[in-house]
């Protein structure tokens, strides 16, 4: 697994807060979670991840997961943190990311629109989904892009 402690952007950078190992057992794959920072600060303006792997759950649950902080939203920093992430799945082997949201989440849903990515369509989650177990989550939109 390739480790990047820091990915700089022009506005933002990640930086490294934890990386966890895969948990087989339980279909999980490793991840890289980062705090996205005002470029060349300590900023803290939200958290971002990139699951490394290929599991069935992933077309579900997406490869990345972002929040920007109530305050910095509006400003584009979802996107320029997804387009980083990309960079992590790319350094890391993948060839393709799914990013998936909730049918309600229109702000997300804008993200993934805005950065091109492919969007696949709504799908039902798995009966046997944790999303749909635990939060009770029924759908999620699908969206890809190819590294």
């Amino acid at each position: 697994m390739k480790t990047l402690n820091k990915v700089e952007g022009k506005e933002i950078d990640l930086l490294l807060k934890k990386y966890c190992e895969a948990v087989p057992d339980k279909g999980w794959v490793p991840k890289f979670v980062y705090n996205v920072v005002l470029h060349n600060t300590e900023t803290i303006i939200g958290e971002c991840e990139a699951r490394i792997g290929n599991t069935d759950n992933l077309f579900y649950n997406g490869h990345i997961g972002y929040a920007i902080n109530s305050e910095y939203r509006g400003n584009g920093y979802a996107g320029m943190a997804v387009e980083l992430l990309l960079q992590v799945c790319k350094e890391n082997g993948l060839d393709e990311v799914y990013i998936t949201n909730s049918p309600d989440n229109t702000n997300s849903k804008r993200v993934c629109e805005k950065i091109n990515a492919n969007f696949l369509g709504l799908f039902e989650l798995p009966l046997d989904n944790a999303m749909r177990i635990e939060d009770g989550e029924t759908h999620k939109n699908v969206f890809q892009i190819d590294l």
